[in-house]
């Protein structure tokens, strides 16, 4: 299994977020495996910015609060204040994880966000696509 990038233009903002709704639909299902997807417009004045108007993580990965949670039941075994502590030092370093995963993911939204052009409205979408070659 690998995984691809796919980007989707679109003139129309609207038939964007169409594609993006069909898409979570079929993830739901299962028919796909989607990592992330982002609804991209591509500003038309000519400063080549681009807004990210929706994002999803289908990974789901919060591991913020698995850390925190993960703390927290360590501590248990110093005592009330070891709880606190555990938590805390559980949910920075989740936290840590979480915001690596974030950089890694527009790092990539930005180099393929080049690809839609001015003035247009684009979806990004990274999923796993089965080899099912002979």
């Amino acid at each position: 299994m690998s995984k691809r990038v796919i980007i989707l233009n679109f003139q129309v903002e609207s038939q964007a977020y169409q594609a993006f709704s069909e898409i979570k639909k079929l993830h739901a299902v299962r028919s796909i495996k989607g990592e992330q997807m982002a609804v991209v417009s591509h500003d038309p004045n000519g400063t080549h910015q681009f807004k990210i108007e929706d994002f999803i993580d289908f990974t789901g990965n919060n591991k913020s609060s698995t850390g925190g949670l993960i703390g927290m039941l360590v501590g248990v075994l110093g005592g009330p204040l070891g709880i606190l502590l555990g938590w805390f030092a559980g949910g920075m370093i989740g936290a840590t994880q979480d915001a690596k995963e974030i950089k890694d993911a527009q790092t990539v939204f930005d180099f393929v966000g080049n690809k839609i052009g001015e003035g247009a409205t684009g979806l990004i979408l990274i999923a796993d696509e089965e080899d099912n070659r002979p």
